[in-house]
C-alpha cells in the first residue's frame, strides 16, 4: 500500500502512491498473481507503517508531515479497503518509523521528523482507540539506519551501525542499549531477520 514511485522518470520527479495491491496467495494455484485493489489510499503516501490488529488494517505517519492514524476495514469479496481516520495525533509527524503490535497494543516509535525541533522521542501506545506515551527512545532511530524485529518474547530487537544494538522490552517498558554491538560496515536501508 502507498510507497514512493521511482519509475516516473527524474524529469518529471517522483511522487507518493496511494494505490493498493493485493495477493491472493494460494500455494496450490502457482498462478497467483498481485491485483490492483480498486481503492485508493486516504492519501498518497510514503515513508508510512501499516499493521493489522484484530482484522483491522492500521496506518500511521509518512510522508514526513503526517501525524495521524487511520483504520482500514478490509473486504475480502470485493478486495476494497474502507478508510476512516482516527481522531488522534502522534506525538510526532513520523516518517521512517517503526511500528509493531504487542500485547493487544500498536507500538509506534523512532523516524525522522521534518520542521520539528527534534527534541526527545517516546514511544507511542495505541490501545483501545486511546494514544499514551511510553518510555523515552535512547537516541534517534529510523528505517533508513537502523532495523528492528520483534523476538518471540514480543521484545523489539534494534540493530544499529552508529548505536549497536538496542533492546526495548514491552512488558517492562524499558530499553537495554548494547553500544558495543554497532556494526561493521556502514549500511543504510538494510534488512535483518532474527532466528
Amino acid at each position: 500500500m502507498g510507497g514512493w514511485d521511482d519509475d516516473l522518470g527524474h524529469h518529471l520527479g517522483h511522487q507518493s502512491l496511494n494505490t493498493i495491491e493485493i495477493l491472493d496467495w494460494d500455494e496450490s494455484n502457482h498462478g497467483s498473481q498481485w491485483i490492483k485493489s480498486p481503492s485508493k489510499m486516504p492519501m498518497k503516501v510514503n515513508g508510512h507503517t501499516l499493521v493489522t490488529f484484530n482484522d483491522k488494517l492500521y496506518l500511521i505517519g509518512g510522508n514526513g508531515n503526517l501525524d495521524t492514524i487511520w483504520e482500514g476495514s478490509f473486504d475480502k469479496l470485493s478486495n476494497t479497503v474502507t478508510w476512516v481516520k482516527l481522531g488522534l495525533r502522534l506525538q510526532k509527524k513520523r516518517e521512517r518509523h517503526f511500528s509493531f503490535v504487542i500485547s493487544n497494543q500498536i507500538i509506534s516509535f523512532g523516524g525522522r521528523y521534518y520542521g520539528e525541533d527534534y527534541g526527545e522521542d517516546f514511544i507511542e501506545i495505541l490501545e483501545e482507540k486511546e494514544l499514551k506515551q511510553g518510555p523515552k527512545l535512547p537516541c534517534r532511530l529510523d528505517n533508513y539506519y537502523d532495523q528492528a524485529v520483534l523476538d518471540r518474547k514480543n521484545r523489539i530487537i534494534i540493530t544499529s551501525e552508529k548505536h549497536g544494538l538496542i533492546i526495548y522490552d514491552h512488558e517492562v517498558g524499558k530499553f537495554q542499549s548494547f553500544p558495543n554491538f554497532k556494526l561493521r560496515e556502514v549500511r543504510t536501508r538494510y534488512a535483518a531477520i532474527l532466528q
